[in-house]
């Protein structure tokens, strides 16, 4: 469709869940990590929670990707299972054959026998369970009651659970409370921040082969948060519409114009309201105020109120008194106000780079990279196969205090390479590694 027109290899804003655009920022870098650590802790349930569009699937296929050899990966995409039926979709998915008309507690044993085998082989079974919301309450107990298989050690069996707030209302039923107390570690995705947006348009647009050629700018940025909240699946959708309109336009520089077209377009998008209510209430608390000035008036026909709306205060005034009163209330002292709490600033620091995995090549190629309190004028130090050298300065732009973009000449062979920060006292933020990658390998 837009795809030569832009110089892309593919589309960036898809809503198919492609791993390979997963952006490690913000909520979604701390989910990971989350989900990461407890699972390495051996814990046996997990919740991660989030809105519709918030990016809970494609944070539960970058799980299931990159989970090691020690571990063996389950996946229910679609819970609304009876009883037996999530027993059986368990078994299959362990590779279990269950022959025709097999009762639901020896399919429960043969599940337990490839446990323990499992187990004894050092694996770790994970089982993720999409749209979790959908459960009903009794294939909810069945999988606690799976998951009481262990050891003297461990758990057999780990249960990562993603799913709509709704799915927090559902354990909150009293019914749900002993699975409610075996969640030891869980999670609530968020909506992307303002200063984020920039940054996973970026982001996804270099995964896609952009060359910079193509971006949004700020006023197409700011209109895309407030017609998306911040959901990636809108933002999806909006930016993909924005980027055929400017393909029919044929401009390689979306604005506000396109995107205010793609948001009028889209239902579910965030519409700007004009606020009718408050049209509407100005006008009868203009006239009730008027109505009480003139009661006053009438009522004391020798005193008016002057109204100061540069203080919101009011006096009463006597027109007619010629001298002024005898006894004047001295004004008490006001207290020092108290000093301004302050913050130590934010340490400059980098957390992480996208791609994490690049195709190596003697030809230039552009990184974001994430971090906190990025300075305008970032110094960063790559390194390599033992060597080590500083960017050039025109090969880091600074794009908003979170992300910087960097250009990098890597070679075309399999190779670690870090980045380090310099801040400003000369030392050094911690490493953060990507992978280069030789094209034959």
């Amino acid at each position: 469709m837009y795809l030569q027109h832009y110089g892309l290899r593919e589309f960036p804003f898809s809503l198919t869940p492609d791993t390979s655009f997963f952006f490690g920022y913000g909520h979604y870098r701390d989910a990971y990590n989350t989900l990461t650590v407890a699972l390495q802790n051996g814990e046996g349930f997990i919740k991660v929670t989030g809105e519709v569009g918030s990016g809970k699937t494609l944070l539960c296929r970058k799980l299931l990707n990159s989970l090691g050899e020690e571990y063996t990966t389950a996946y229910i995409p679609n819970p609304y299972l009876n009883s037996s039926a999530l027993v059986l979709a368990v078994a299959d998915e362990l590779g279990i054959e269950i022959p025709a008309k097999e009762e639901s507690h020896r399919t429960l044993k043969q599940i337990t026998q490839r446990l323990i085998e499992l187990g004894n082989a050092g694996k770790r079974v994970v089982l993720c369970i999409d749209e979790a919301q959908a459960m009903p309450e009794q294939t909810l107990e069945t999988l606690r009651l799976i998951t009481n298989l262990e050891t003297e050690k461990r758990k057999l069996l780990h249960v990562v659970l993603f799913g709509q707030p709704e799915l927090d209302e559902r354990l909150a039923q009293k019914s749900a409370r002993q699975l409610r107390q075996r969640i030891t570690f869980s999670y609530t995705l968020q909506p992307i921040d303002r200063e984020g947006i920039a940054a996973y348009l970026q982001h996804r647009l270099l995964v896609a082969g952009g060359n910079g050629e193509v971006g949004f700018d700020s006023e197409a940025v700011r209109q895309l948060y407030r017609g998306s909240g911040g959901f990636p699946r809108l933002i999806n959708i909006l930016a993909h519409k924005a980027l055929m309109l400017g393909y029919g336009q044929g401009v390689k520089q979306i604005g506000a114009a396109q995107v205010k077209l793609a948001i009028a377009d889209t239902e579910g998008a965030l519409k700007p309201q004009h606020n009718d209510a408050a049209a509407r209430w100005w006008p009868q608390a203009l006239g009730t105020a008027l109505a009480a000035v003139l009661m006053l008036a009438f009522g004391y026909q020798f005193f008016y109120v002057e109204q100061r709306q540069e203080t919101g205060l009011t006096r009463d005034v006597d027109p007619v008194a010629s001298t002024p009163p005898t006894t004047v209330l001295a004004a008490a002292p006001l207290a020092p106000p108290p000093e301004p709490l302050t913050q130590a600033p934010a340490e400059p620091q980098i957390s992480a780079v996208t791609p994490n995995r690049v195709s190596g090549s003697w030809e230039a190629q552009q990184l974001l990279v994430h971090g906190t309190a990025l300075p305008a004028e970032a110094r960063l130090i790559v390194s390599w196969d033992g060597r080590e050298k500083l960017l050039p300065a025109d090969r880091v732009e600074w794009l908003d205090s979170n992300t910087l973009r960097i250009t990098l000449t890597t070679g075309a062979r399999n190779e670690l390479w870090q980045l380090q920060l310099v801040r400003h006292d000369g030392q050094r933020s911690a490493p953060v590694s990507f992978e280069v990658v030789a094209p034959d390998a």
